[in-house]
Parts: structure tokens; C-alpha cells; sequence
């Protein structure tokens, strides 16, 4: 099995043709992706209460899609509202917090509270990180009890910070997808890191999975690596290992807090893509597919094939499967290609 744990539903402002249910199953099948877990666009873009209702009608029509529940760390008195309402549906498994289209970043006061009522709840947090910000994810992960984050994109070009996050605390995970291609990228961070504490992201509606499809692939993991990554094995993590920041004063904590002495981390839908299940297939091997004349690469993020402006970043339409497997395979040359030394470690 393979599980993109980061990916959407519903049109983006730049790519209206990618907001049918029937374009997300399409481009799954087109990678052989068996589960993804998605957040609506409408409720990470535009109206967070409407889309994340919208989210959760569209879940009920297939059993490919799990559900993130979008959460504006401004709106805290609406997320409150759709946990309470939405959660008992089943088929929400994890909040997203995208803390750029909010402008709330990772250690404003407004997301710091996010992530404690998301603690609360016992749901793992999939959050925007760009930059230096998995350092301050990876904070918040040492200060929040039963806080679980994936730290979405790896910290983009701020990998090298992603590593030292990951390194630093065990209840931070990390996903590859990124619109750019740097050589080397992904095989780099696999190589230093606990292989436990990655997964298998896309940001497919968005970016056609083949650039992170490329980025894996192109890191040449072993097979038992490889299948980490695509069906990752039940992670709990122990709080009290490797925690190397410092915590801060405790926060408010919003929302029903978890009772001392408890006993075990109740099992929860986020199981799905924390849990154990069936046997994991490899990501797939690299598909035998000869560029043809006129597709050049640009700037590691467009393929013009045939002088028709095509991006990779953008999910194709059904019918264009072609075009995204020469995508792949431009996306594995471009992160395998000699490049300016990565400087890492």
C-alpha cells in the first residue's frame, strides 16, 4: 500500500480543472497511490468552515480519500466547532494548518494554540514549513503534550533545518513534496534521520506527484526503506527520548484536556497512516520512458512538450497520462543530475 498523507481536493485559483473528485482518483491510479488523506483548497484558501463541510460530504463518496480537517489558527472558536462536528463522521483523520496562507507562522501565539487544541483532540497536525520553520515546529513538538506533527514540504529549501528537527524530538514527522527539484534532496535527509520519522506526501492536487514520485525515486532507498516510506510501520512516539530543546512555559490549553494517568494513547482514526496494516509495495521503479524531441526541462518545475506550456507542478487532466510519466521521469534526471554540492552534511 501507498499513502500520500499530503494532498487536496477542490480547484486552486490558478488550476480550476482539478477540482472533481473523479481528477483526484485519477492521478492516485495513475501513481499506484492506494490512500490519500486531503484538505479541501476552499478551506485552506477561502472559507475554512464551508470548505472543511464541503470536505467532509466529499469523503463520504469515496474510500480512497481521508480527510484533514483545515484549521485557521486566527478562527480557533470555528475549528472547536468543525472538530466537534465533523469528527464524529469517521472520516477525518488529522488536521491541516497552513500557516502562510493564514499569516500565522509556526511559533506565532495563534498557531502555538492551534497546535495545543489539536494535542487535545489526539490528531496528528500536517503543517506548512518553509524555511527555518521545522526548527519551530519541532519546539512546539517539545512544549505540547501528545502533540504528533508532520512537518509538510521537509522545510522546502530549509531541509537541512528539517533534519536537525526530526533529529531533535520523536513526535516529528517528515514528507518530500516540493514544487522545486534539488539533487540529492530527499536521499540526503533519508540518510540522516530516523527512517521511522518519514512518510509519502505530494501536495498532488496542486504539484503532479511526479516531482515527489522523482525526488524519492532519484534517493535510490533500499526496498525496506522505500516500503517505510510508502506504508509507514505504527509510530508512538516516546517523549522522553533525544529531546534536545528546550521546552517554554506551558500554554492554555483549549479544548478537553487529556486526563493525567490515562493510560495509553487511545487508537484513533489517524491509525490509518501512523498504523500498521498490510504489507507495503515499493514505490515504484523508474519507468522506461524515452523523452521525446521538444519536451526541454525549465527551471526544474515546467516540461513544455512540444512548445505547449505544461506544468508539473499542476496535476495534469485525466487523459494526459503520458505527460506526467515524462514528467517523472524528468523530475528523477533533475534530482539526480550533477548539481552545486549540497554542502551536507
Amino acid at each position: 500500500m501507498i499513502i500520500d498523507v499530503h494532498a487536496h481536493w477542490g480547484p486552486w485559483f490558478f488550476s480550476m480543472q482539478v477540482g472533481d473528485l473523479a481528477t483526484n482518483l485519477a492521478v492516485m491510479d495513475r501513481y499506484g497511490i492506494d490512500l490519500a488523506v486531503v484538505s479541501a483548497t476552499e478551506a485552506v484558501i477561502y472559507d475554512v468552515t464551508a470548505g472543511n463541510r464541503a470536505m467532509a460530504r466529499t469523503l463520504e463518496d469515496s474510500d480512497r480519500l481521508l480527510g484533514y480537517l483545515t484549521v485557521n489558527p486566527r478562527r480557533l472558536d470555528d475549528a472547536e466547532r468543525d472538530l466537534r462536528e465533523l469528527l464524529p463522521t469517521g472520516r477525518f483523520v488529522g488536521v491541516k494548518i497552513h500557516t502562510d496562507y493564514t499569516g500565522s507562522p509556526v511559533a506565532s501565539p495563534q498557531t502555538r494554540a492551534a497546535l495545543e487544541l489539536v494535542a487535545a483532540h489526539d490528531l496528528p497536525a500536517l503543517v506548512h514549513t518553509w524555511d527555518a520553520t521545522p526548527l519551530d515546529l519541532a519546539q512546539a513538538c517539545a512544549d505540547i503534550p501528545r502533540l504528533r506533527a508532520i512537518a509538510g514540504h521537509m522545510g522546502a529549501n530549509g531541509w537541512r533545518h528539517a533534519v536537525e528537527a526530526a533529529n531533535a524530538v520523536d513526535n516529528l514527522w517528515l514528507e518530500p513534496c516540493f514544487s522545486h527539484t534539488e539533487a540529492g534532496r530527499f536521499a540526503a535527509v533519508a540518510a540522516a534521520v530516523d527512517p521511522r520519522r518519514l512518510l509519502f506526501g505530494t501536495d498532488a492536487t496542486l504539484i503532479d506527484p511526479a516531482a515527489a514520485y522523482g525526488a524519492v525515486l532519484a534517493a535510490d532507498l533500499d526496498p525496506e526503506l522505500a516500503e517505510r516510506v510508502a506504508w509507514p510501520q505504527r509510530r508512538r512516539p516516546v517523549p522522553a527520548r533525544r529531546r534536545r530543546l528546550t521546552p517554554t512555559p506551558a500554554h492554555t490549553t483549549r479544548g478537553p484536556p487529556p486526563e493525567p494517568g490515562s493510560g495509553p494513547r487511545r487508537r484513533t482514526p489517524a491509525d490509518y497512516f501512523f498504523g500498521s496494516g498490510n504489507r507495503a509495495r515499493s514505490l515504484p521503479s523508474m519507468p522506461q520512458v524515452a523523452l521525446p524531441s521538444g519536451v526541454k526541462w525549465n527551471d526544474g518545475l515546467l516540461y513544455q512538450p512540444r512548445g505547449t506550456l505544461s506544468y508539473s507542478t499542476v496535476v495534469s487532466p485525466p487523459g494526459t497520462v503520458g505527460s506526467s510519466q515524462m514528467s517523472l521521469v524528468q523530475c528523477t534526471q533533475e534530482n539526480t543530475r550533477p548539481s552545486t554540492p549540497l554542502n551536507w552534511p
